[in-house]
């Protein structure tokens, strides 16, 4: 019975000094340097934003998500009527509460 744990023990203790010293994925904070899907597109989505096209068809367009699309214009700095909407709030306005 105690051979059987310490064997248990043993292969558990190699699993972890295994896995202590493997990196998995890109590491934290690391930006894809061979460009994005949507960087060659980027004229064309601010043709559409400036037409007044919602994120959400630009996205469909562009077989992404709106997220990954907002997430592409805010690391861009471009502004759309869309996703500059409350990101702040501004003491000026009412509150709805």
């Amino acid at each position: 019975m105690s051979a059987k744990i310490s064997k248990k023990t043993e292969i558990s203790e190699k699993t972890q000094n295994i896995n202590m010293n493997k990196k998995i994925g890109r590491p934290k904070g690391a930006i894809n340097k061979s460009g994005k899907k949507l960087d060659k597109h980027i004229t064309d989505i601010k043709k559409c934003i400036n037409d007044g096209i919602k994120l959400k068809k630009i996205a469909e367009n562009y077989n992404v998500s709106p997220d990954t699309l907002t997430r592409f214009l805010q690391f861009n700095n471009i502004k759309s009527s869309y996703n500059s909407k409350n990101i702040t709030n501004s003491s000026d306005e009412p509150s709805d509460v």
